[in-house]
């Protein structure tokens, strides 16, 4: 599976990028097959926006490049209103690209992270760029990360599970919401959990 449905059409995952400032690789890909760039919007700190830049592949079907600074990241992910099938042109493209992360590159990052920051943001990152179906050696260091002494971990593991929309992580987010000693993940933690429920993600 290679996109999953949400509300307005279907989406791939995140394809996070080697390198933060990744734009110009983002328009060499779009380059050659001659898709338009439809937005472009520059960070904007003051309003807490990241850099965003949309190419349409075909009416209906667009390409999105984001730049995520406080996670380190910058990602394209494939939306699509015409259906699933439409998607795959686009989607192959990532797939196979070099400068694009793999998912075994993204949970090698995370094992080797040192330090709280590098650990939280390691998390989030694994997160961003999951795949759409839950993979378990994602699933038992995110879970790990989520009962984590350390509150920058805990929310770096909660902004994972936001990103991955995975239900297999309800029950242990529900904890976190009914129960966190720090109040901004207790916050958060209900947070991601209406998110879930917005999306009709079922889950224990």
């Amino acid at each position: 599976m290679n996109v999953i449905k949400r509300p307005g059409g279907h989406r791939s995952r995140r394809y996070i990028f080697r390198k933060q400032d990744s734009l110009p690789v983002m328009e060499l890909i779009a380059r050659w097959p001659a898709w338009e760039q439809v937005a472009y919007r520059p960070a904007d700190a003051e309003r807490n926006t990241p850099l965003q830049a949309t190419w349409e592949v075909l009416p209906g079907l667009t390409v999105t490049y984001i730049e995520e600074d406080t996670i380190r990241s910058s990602f394209a992910m494939v939306t699509s209103r015409l259906g699933p099938e439409a998607a795959g042109m686009a989607v192959a493209v990532f797939e196979v690209h070099p400068e694009v992360l793999t998912i075994d590159e993204l949970i090698a990052e995370l094992d080797s992270a040192r330090g709280t920051d590098d650990e939280a943001v390691a998390v989030a990152r694994a997160g961003l760029g999951a795949p759409l179906e839950p993979d378990e050696r994602l699933v038992e260091r995110i879970s790990s990360s989520l009962r984590s002494a350390d509150d920058r971990i805990r929310e770096g593991a909660l902004w994972a599970v936001s990103y991955s929309e995975w239900p297999i992580f309800r029950k242990a987010v529900r904890q976190l919401a009914e129960s966190d000693p720090n109040a901004f993940v207790k916050e958060f933690a209900a947070g991601v959990l209406d998110a879930f429920d917005r999306f009709g993600l079922e889950g224990s």
